[in-house]
């Protein structure tokens, strides 16, 4: 089985107050590119499946730039039925309870699995099982989560953290 990891995209990141042409900022603009360059590997390379460990967006409450981006690049990907597995990073983690997980919104694709949740989670693709625990804001549960990890016997196991 082939596997693309990638990692830290961190989608609608801004610096410099400079903006391009078209009114974006330049920095956020070279993610941007540097995002589609990757996925166009994805779609050259054709892996069995790709992963991402985290920080897919910078901030819990992307920009809708950088939310529909993300989504228009997962789409690339699910439209030759290549399975992605994202987990959450501490860039996108919400602080408190009251505010929805963004990767929820990767739901919507159907080849896109995203772990979000404060628990450990998996997927399972043939003989590989990919296992993702998510940032845990709260040291005690992400210890607690650790401590349930179970590799699937008989299988290749990939553990992802952020």
């Amino acid at each position: 089985m082939r596997i693309l990891h990638f990692s830290d995209t961190h989608l609608g990141y801004q610096a410099f107050d400079v903006v391009n042409d078209a009114g974006v900022n330049a920095r956020e603009q070279d993610v941007y590119d540097a995002f589609a360059r990757v996925v166009d590997r994805v779609l050259v390379l054709k892996p069995d499946v790709v992963i991402h460990s985290g920080d897919f967006f910078h901030r819990p409450s992307p920009s809708n730039r950088a939310l529909t981006f993300g989504l228009e690049q997962l789409r690339r990907i699910c439209d030759v039925q290549i399975p992605v597995v994202i987990i959450a990073g501490n860039h996108e983690t919400p602080k408190t309870i009251y505010n929805s997980p963004i990767l929820r919104a990767f739901r919507s694709l159907d080849c896109v699995f995203p772990f979000f949740g404060e628990r450990w989670e998996q997927a399972v693709f043939d003989d590989v099982v990919i296992h993702g625990v998510p940032h845990i804001n709260d040291l005690r549960l992400l210890q607690a989560e650790l401590d349930r990890l179970e590799p699937a016997a008989g299988k290749f196991n990939i553990l992802m953290l952020h």
